[in-house]
């Protein structure tokens, strides 16, 4: 049996930024529902469209990332994998969330990319 090796985005997901405010984290919906990523990333892009600053979380109860207005945050999950070939990726079923003070609107973006082996 072949083996390949394949890279997929995931489905670019959104959340608007009135519906988020320093009290309420709102998870991103990637795929629809449910909400958790549906693949095992090794690489996802979160950009910051809004007015104001955004904090985003990996659990939906911790703060992990302050994004900028206008910025974006990148994560390479793969770098870590050398020397020994380990695979470093972000757990399917992780819960990503945005959380801020976003009066104005505006969006935050997630994309990301997995990997499928058939």
């Amino acid at each position: 049996m072949s083996k390949s090796n394949r890279i997929y985005p995931l489905i670019l997901s959104s959340i608007d930024a009135t519906t988020i405010d320093n009290l309420h984290l709102e998870p991103f919906r990637v795929d629809g529902d449910p909400y958790p990523l549906p693949e095992a990333c090794f690489f996802i892009r979160i950009t910051n469209a809004c007015n104001n600053a955004v904090l985003v979380s990996f659990n939906n109860l911790g703060l992990h990332l302050y994004i900028p207005s206008g910025e974006h945050r990148e994560i390479n999950f793969q770098t870590n994998a050398s020397p020994s070939n380990y695979v470093s990726l972000l757990k399917k079923g992780t819960l990503l969330s945005a959380g801020g003070a976003t009066d104005e609107g505006g969006y935050i973006y997630l994309a990301g990319y997995y990997n499928e082996r058939t």
